[in-house]
C-alpha cells in the first residue's frame, strides 16, 4: 500500500511537469508570435490606410481642420508651423471628393527578436472632386513605433497633396520636402 502512495505522487509530479510546460510553450509563443495589438495592426494595415484616406477626404470636403490635425501624429502636430500648413491646405484643397481610387497601400514593417518595433503603411490616392480639380494624395502612417501601437508618433507622419492639373504640392508635417 506504501509503494501506491508513491506511484500516485509521482503521476502526479509528471502530470504537473507536462503542465507547466505547455503553460510555459503557450507563453514563449505569444511573446514571440503574437505580441498582441501590433499582430492585429500588421494584418489590417491595408484597412487602417483605408481609413485613414476616407478620414483625411471627409476632412478636405467638409473644410474640417481640426479633424484633419488629429489624425496626425503627436510628434507631427508639434512641428514649428504644423497649424500653417494644415490651413493652406484646406485653403488649397476645393470642393467636395466626387470619387479617389483605391491604391494598395505600400507597408514597412521591422522585427527585432519577433517582435514587431516598426511598422507603418503609405498610401497614394487620385482623387476628383466636384470643382473637377484633380489631386493625388500621398500620406504615411505610423501604425507602431517602438514596439507600441500608442505614442508621440503613432498617427499620420505627414501628407502630401499635389494638384494634377498645375503640378502644385501642399506638403503637411514632410520633413523631405
Amino acid at each position: 500500500m506504501h509503494s501506491k502512495i508513491k506511484i500516485i505522487n509521482k503521476r502526479d509530479k509528471i502530470m504537473f511537469i507536462i503542465i507547466m510546460l505547455l503553460i510555459i510553450i503557450g507563453i514563449l509563443f505569444r511573446v514571440f508570435f503574437y505580441n498582441g495589438s501590433a499582430y492585429e495592426v500588421s494584418n489590417n494595415r491595408e484597412d487602417v490606410a483605408k481609413s485613414y484616406l476616407e478620414q483625411i477626404l471627409n476632412c478636405l470636403s467638409d473644410n474640417d481642420e481640426q479633424g484633419l490635425k488629429e489624425l496626425f501624429s503627436k510628434s507631427s502636430q508639434s512641428r514649428e508651423g504644423f497649424d500653417d500648413e494644415i490651413s493652406s491646405a484646406m485653403d488649397f484643397f476645393e470642393g467636395k471628393v466626387v470619387s479617389y481610387s483605391d491604391k494598395i497601400p505600400t507597408k514597412q514593417e521591422s522585427t527585432k527578436n519577433g517582435k514587431i518595433i516598426l511598422s507603418t503603411v503609405t498610401l497614394r490616392s487620385d482623387v476628383t472632386t466636384d470643382k473637377n480639380k484633380n489631386y493625388f494624395i500621398i500620406f504615411n502612417v505610423y501604425l507602431v513605433s517602438n514596439g507600441k501601437t500608442e505614442g508621440e508618433k503613432i498617427g499620420i507622419s505627414w501628407l502630401n497633396i499635389c494638384d494634377m492639373d498645375s503640378d502644385t504640392t501642399i506638403y503637411i508635417a514632410d520633413t523631405y520636402q
